[in-house]
């Protein structure tokens, strides 16, 4: 179980970054932000559950059930399914229940934990046969491909390259890492963001392609990242784990766990 923390903001961060949630505008129109009042969303052009989703919820328990009908309403005129995101700043505290009595449903595969690191400097073994490399937006654009097989989850490459846009939109915060064999074969992706007013690193998503998981790729990852964090002044981690994959390989490297976050799902 989670255990308890007392910064507010870290928490808000973890819940924030969330399937990026605080992102809800791209250029071009690919997202653009739900507007009903006490809750942040986005809607995409592409109907996909990862780019059309709602969460931070911030309402009195009166009001919660119209402001999700509200939501409802929007996504169905959009003709798009969604998900909502229940995390640790969510209010009310009971959104759950009112998420499944409107017929949301929870997707347990992606119940993940949020959890914070507050020792960058400790060392982490890695796999010398692998190097690390941090790569511009345009190589991951040329590995769209990798990215789609390494994250799996029904990714797409249409959709992987609206979440390489997300990764871009933080600029010189956002930093991207591509693993490669000896050969300079690449084989995994990983991307992080700097948070330098709250001296954080949200570790973002990251994935391996098949064939080469389970050989330390993911804590090499975790590793160069934590390092550039700190050279960029953040003293701070935090990471969304999900609870049966990258949670396990967090808590071995000294990540805890402070939340529970949870996706539910509406289908239009």
């Amino acid at each position: 179980m989670p255990s308890k923390i007392n910064n507010q903001k870290i928490l808000r961060r973890i819940e924030e970054t969330y399937y990026a949630l605080f992102v809800d505008q791209l250029p071009g129109g690919l997202l653009k932000p739900l507007k009903v009042e006490g809750v942040k969303g986005r809607i995409s052009t592409i109907n996909n559950p990862f780019l059309n989703c709602v969460g931070l919820a911030d309402v009195d328990e009166a009001k919660c059930q119209s402001m999700i009908s509200s939501v409802i309403e929007i996504y169905e005129k959009e003709k798009k399914g969604f998900q909502w995101l229940v995390g640790p700043t969510t209010r009310p505290k009971n959104m759950d229940k009112y998420l499944t009595e409107i017929g949301f449903k929870r997707i347990e595969e992606e119940s993940a934990f949020g959890m914070v690191l507050k020792d960058i400097d400790i060392a982490i073994d890695t796999n010398e046969d692998f190097k690390i490399r941090e790569v511009e937006v345009g190589d991951f654009e040329e590995n769209t491909s990798l990215i789609t097989k390494s994250f799996g989850m029904g990714l797409t490459d249409e959709i992987a390259r609206i979440i390489i846009d997300l990764y871009a939109s933080q600029g010189k915060n956002s930093h991207l890492y591509l693993a490669f064999t000896g050969e300079n074969k690449p084989v995994a992706f990983s991307a992080s963001v700097i948070d330098p007013e709250n001296h954080l690193v949200i570790l973002l998503g990251a994935g391996t392609l098949p064939e080469y998981r389970g050989k330390g790729i993911y804590s090499s990852f975790v590793d160069m990242r934590l390092k550039d964090a700190g050279k960029a002044g953040a003293n701070v981690a935090i990471i969304q784990a999900l609870k049966n994959t990258s949670a396990p390989i967090c808590r071995r490297l000294g990540f805890e766990a402070v939340c529970q976050l949870d996706s539910y799902l509406y289908s239009a």
